[in-house]
């Protein structure tokens, strides 16, 4: 069944989610990530001292899909911080990772995505209407494949001292460096020289894009017109396949072109 029972009482006090906070930063995950591992099992409504088996009997009755990927995943990562038992429940979340991946497959196969132009269009459409930040937003998204917490960047014209995402303003083109996003670990800093004219009018107007103080698929979604970043990405996808550009997408995301085949169900793709 789908509807949960809720307990009445407080789980994990806060000073048992520092500690795990700190764990999780130790890990080296993004900020977001850690974020919702800490939203998730503030929420969590099961005793985490309980045993695997009945921790996976609750764990069961969540709705197939990505909410039962999201919190097996949670509470998996909280028990190997605590050093509890928890074979089983890595098993489960492989299990709701497949599931949740060929459920998203038949949804993407019933849906009817926009097409190139017409994101191009709602793009376009922005600069025309003097929405400068929802126009940076939407070329980022559509010219380098980026996710939601890419586009948490603010605007500057000098040379940053702190880590995070930026657009550097200079004489003639912008400079967008990425240092907080998905796959940091594994790519490091990503850097893109944007000489666009329409985009350096554009920035030279704003001080910020999204903001980590709301939810970014939300912020995204309305920019895009109801899209998330990934069904975005899907078309963007679809369309450097079509015209040979695979590698440029694969730089920008930050994603290696296995995955991306994978995940966005590249046709006629060889890993070489």
């Amino acid at each position: 069944m789908d509807v949960l029972p809720k307990l009445k009482i407080k789980i994990i006090p806060s000073l048992y989610m520092e500690a795990y906070q700190l764990y999780l930063n130790e890990q080296g995950l993004a900020p977001t990530t850690v974020k919702n591992h800490i939203r998730n099992m503030t929420n969590y409504s099961y005793p985490l001292d309980a045993s695997e088996e009945d921790t996976l009997g609750f764990l069961e009755q969540y709705k197939e899909g990505s909410p039962r990927k999201t919190i097996a995943a949670a509470v998996s990562k909280y028990r190997t911080y605590k050093g509890y038992p928890n074979e089983l429940i890595r098993a489960f979340l492989k299990g709701s990772v497949e599931n949740a991946l060929a459920l998203n497959k038949q949804n993407t196969e019933t849906m009817t995505l926009p097409t190139w132009e017409e994101l191009n269009e709602t793009q376009d459409s922005y600069f025309e209407k003097s929405k400068y930040k929802e126009f940076v937003v939407m070329y980022l998204l559509l010219n380098l494949n980026v996710r939601n917490l890419d586009l948490v960047a603010r605007v500057t014209y000098e040379t940053p001292e702190e880590t995070g995402n930026y657009l550097i303003v200079s004489n003639g083109f912008v400079l967008y460096l990425r240092n907080n996003y998905k796959t940091f670990k594994t790519y490091g800093q990503l850097s893109n020289v944007i000489k666009d004219k329409r985009f350096l009018y554009a920035v030279g107007l704003i001080d910020s894009l999204l903001t980590e103080t709301q939810l970014l698929h939300i912020q995204v979604k309305k920019i895009t017109k109801g899209w998330t970043e990934t069904q975005v990405m899907k078309v963007a996808v679809k369309h450097a396949s079509s015209i040979g550009q695979m590698d440029t997408l694969s730089k920008n995301r930050g994603t290696s072109l296995p995955v991306m085949a994978q995940s966005y169900n590249v046709e006629g793709f060889v890993d070489k």
